[in-house]
This record gives C-alpha cells, structure tokens and sequence, in this order.
C-alpha cells in the first residue's frame, strides 16, 4: 500500500464476524499513507448483503457510496 492506492469505500457490518476490526485497520493504512477512504461500520447486516433492501442498516450503503463518488468529483457531468 502507498500513496498511489486508489481512493478507498468501505462498508462492513458489526455482525460479520472480525471484517469490522479489519476494515478498521485497513483504512487506518489507507489514511496513514494519505490515500482518500471512507469506512462505514453498520450495525446489522449480516454478510453477503449486496444491494438487496432490508430492514438492516446496512442496506443504506449504496447512497452512502453515491454521496462520496459525487462529493469525490467521479460522478460530475461532462
């Protein structure tokens, strides 16, 4: 991992076992080596989750990740 990372979205569940632990530190190295992340930890959600609606609030994650591309500059219109 280096500066030269691509910019990082993660969403993970508290529920999944240790992946919150590890995207937690995941993204500490992201940061460390100053690469743009955002890291969403969400209550309940399970594994495998897609972009399925639920009732969890896992199920949020794709606006979250619309918000960053566009708040980012990936999503502007040309």
């Amino acid at each position: 991992m280096s500066e030269k990372t691509p910019p990082t979205f993660i969403a993970i569940t508290h529920d999944d076992g240790d992946r919150a632990l590890f995207a937690a530190l995941y993204y500490a190295k992201l940061r460390q080596n100053r690469v743009p992340a955002e890291l969403h930890i969400y209550s309940r959600g399970g594994h495998g989750y897609g972009l399925r609606p639920s009732k969890n609030p896992v199920s949020t994650w794709p606006a979250r990740l619309g918000d960053w591309l566009r708040y980012s500059g990936w999503l502007e219109k040309k």
